[in-house]
């Protein structure tokens, strides 16, 4: 075959290549681009290889050293022709010499050849781990007569050296475009903050192929993988063309109109544009402040101009600047076939679409765990320990109750002229925290008693009372302080009693449209203050927002509370930490809760939009307030260290 080769071509090099034979049927899938097909059981069966689970290209061809030779056509000639693949533009001289060489050696797939240089790219790509450019600068001159020996896989069998390494890769075999986040790619990207990498193709089981990407879920309509690249795992979604992520026309001229930026291929300006803005109105809850910040960019090479200004926006304009392209491209908004891929149900156009049912199934199902989850999907041993945590606090509540109540009592009434006093809410008592009620014997107002005898944080309660007393507010958002003993160890700070009920336990269906908006508008301001005093609050969580009617003027008045675990940028205020050791470790932990931005990290208006986020998932109409507190993300928050 050599020979003849050398006849009617120009030999420019000659390899024997071997393969580990552990490797070596998923080394054919790789290069072939697809799970090869393995025989049925009857048929490993009846020719007495019941266990021996390889590819018919395998038992065909054997797991031993085989021949490469790059040759050069001097006088191609292509045209269209019947492929294993359907009708093909190849080149004819190839493609005769291939089908001549099968005959020599009994029929089957025996011989292998490239069709066109797309495809010759490909292979030589994977099997020499070269492009095809550096291959044509390096074998000038015709073959010497020596074959060269080489062992090794396919290139990125045991992961890649870096994401260049699998880039240089991806460009010599798939069709691709990193759809956004691409700044700085390949050299400065860190997985920790860039997070997934999304990726539209053509070939959805080619490039997880090539890459050799390992599905983190094992579900057909689920496309996160993960690769190894150097020491970490770097996650990639892959999209695909049919898919319904975007309109199939529309994945079609992304990839039609790609653009090569520096070692990987990116959308066209347009194109990159418009899918972002997609993607963060139709795919997110909420369009997020680094969305905005990178269309505001785009914008101004675009169109010239910003289109978003950093203050309220109506998601209206947005949503006709997206209908409007859609419309005029003929595109149309699809639902993904990935369940995972949010559908943000705001804009008209998302309900006139039919999910499929298995679709229509599946986002059922979430929503019943989402309610179900405490009493079925919780873990137990969690269940448990927060149960019995609780009792052992109620019992140490009790003890002190027995044991230093009465003293308590008598210094309180001494001390601020009050009567009256009994506990208040004694199963929510918790770490040295015990509340009580009481009347001042002046002029009858009913107050709110707080100790704190385990953290010695109240200090900080007190001073933040007297630093927001002397600010001037729109909205006082704060319980009012009447006084304070700082004397261990009775710690207590004594406040106006506010006869509300906190957020966790309140309908808002049951409120006017006007009051709800009320509750908006001072849930935005109290983060909004906070940030302008730089002041962190770490637990605004509902349960410490407490919502009151003022039965003077009829208004609803929204209130912050718990301010132990404050901490202050501010210069003029100063605040107390706690150390972090021992139990102090935990409880900073999981301060904050599920509201909170990360362990050890927070963010008062990441936290409020989590909450605001609650209020859109029960039918409430607060996406202005959402985009808001988006923007404020990152410009105040604290992390321990």
């Amino acid at each position: 075959i050599i020979e003849d080769l050398s006849e009617l071509f120009d030999i420019l090099e000659v390899y024997e290549i071997t393969w580990d034979k552990e490797y070596f049927t998923k080394n054919l899938s790789r290069f072939y681009g697809e799970k090869l097909p393995v025989p049925h059981l009857y048929k490993r069966w009846y020719s007495g290889n019941f266990y021996q689970r390889t590819s018919y290209k395998e038992r065909q061809c054997g797991n031993g050293p085989f021949t490469l030779v790059i040759i050069r056509d001097n006088n191609p000639i292509y045209n269209q022709h019947d492929t294993s693949k359907g009708l093909s533009r190849v080149n004819i001289n190839i493609f005769d010499a291939k089908e001549k060489y099968r005959r020599w050696t009994g029929g089957g797939h025996l011989i292998h050849t490239t069709n066109d240089i797309r495809e010759s790219r490909h292979d030589l790509a994977l099997l020499l781990g070269e492009t095809y450019e550096h291959l044509i600068q390096e074998l000038k001159n015709n073959w010497d007569g020596e074959i060269k020996y080489i062992t090794q896989n396919i290139v990125g069998y045991d992961g890649w050296d870096d994401l260049n390494h699998l880039l240089i890769i991806l460009n010599e075999t798939v069709n691709y475009v990193v759809l956004r986040n691409f700044e700085g790619f390949p050299e400065s990207y860190i997985s920790s903050e860039h997070g997934d990498i999304d990726i539209l193709t053509d070939k959805y089981n080619e490039i997880i192929c090539v890459s050799n990407a390992i599905p983190v879920f094992h579900s057909k309509y689920r496309v996160h993988h993960y690769v190894n690249i150097g020491e970490e795992k770097v996650y990639f979604d892959f999209r695909f063309i049919g898919d319904n992520y975007y309109d199939k026309k529309w994945q079609f001229n992304i990839l039609k109109n790609k653009l090569k930026y520096k070692n990987l291929f990116i959308p066209a300006n347009e194109d990159h544009f418009f899918s972002l803005l997609y993607h963060g109105l139709i795919h997110k809850k909420y369009i997020t402040s680094d969305y905005i910040i990178k269309l505001n960019e785009l914008s101004q090479t675009l169109f010239q101009k910003k289109i978003f200004v950093n203050n309220i926006n109506k998601i209206e304009t947005l949503n006709r600047k997206l209908f409007g392209y859609l419309k005029q491209k003929s595109y149309k908004m699809t639902i993904p076939e990935d369940f995972s891929v949010y559908i943000n149900d705001h804009y008209s156009d998302s309900k006139k679409i039919k999910s499929s049912l298995i679709r229509i199934s599946y986002e059922y199902y979430i929503k019943c765990r989402k309610y179900l989850r405490f009493i079925k999907f919780k873990n137990t041993r969690e269940i448990l320990i927060n149960f019995y945590s609780r009792r052992v606090e109620n019992c140490k509540s009790l003890f002190w109750l027995i044991s230093h109540y009465y003293k308590f009592k008598r210094r309180l009434i001494n001390e601020n002229y009050l009567e009256k006093i009994c506990v208040f809410s004694f199963f929510l008592w918790h770490s040295g925290s015990y509340y009580f009620n009481g009347l001042r014997k002046t002029n009858n107002q009913k107050v709110f008693i707080k100790t704190d005898f385990f953290f010695g944080l109240l200090k900080n309660e007190i001073t933040i009372s007297r630093y927001l007393k002397s600010k001037s507010f729109k909205y006082q958002f704060f319980p009012k302080l009447i006084n304070e003993t700082m004397i261990a160890p009775f710690d207590y700070a004594v406040y106006n009693y506010i006869n509300g009920v906190t957020l966790d336990k309140i309908a808002l269906k049951r409120f006017k449209k006007n009051q709800k908006y009320m509750i908006y508008d001072q849930l935005l301001y109290i983060v909004k203050e906070l940030n302008k005093n730089k002041l962190i609050h770490r637990d605004i969580v509902p349960r410490n927002i407490l919502i009151t009617k003022n039965e003077k003027n009829n208004k609803i008045e929204v209130y912050l509370i718990d301010w132990l675990f404050c901490v202050s940028l501010n210069k003029n205020v100063q605040l107390l930490e706690l150390p972090f050791e021992g139990i102090n470790k935990e409880i900073l932990k999981n301060l904050g809760e599920a509201y909170r931005q990360g362990e050890y990290l927070w963010d008062d208006a990441y936290s409020m939009l989590q909450i605001f986020l609650e209020f859109k998932d029960y039918g409430e109409e607060v996406d202005e307030y959402i985009l808001e507190l988006t923007l404020l993300i990152g410009k105040l928050n604290y992390c321990f260290s």
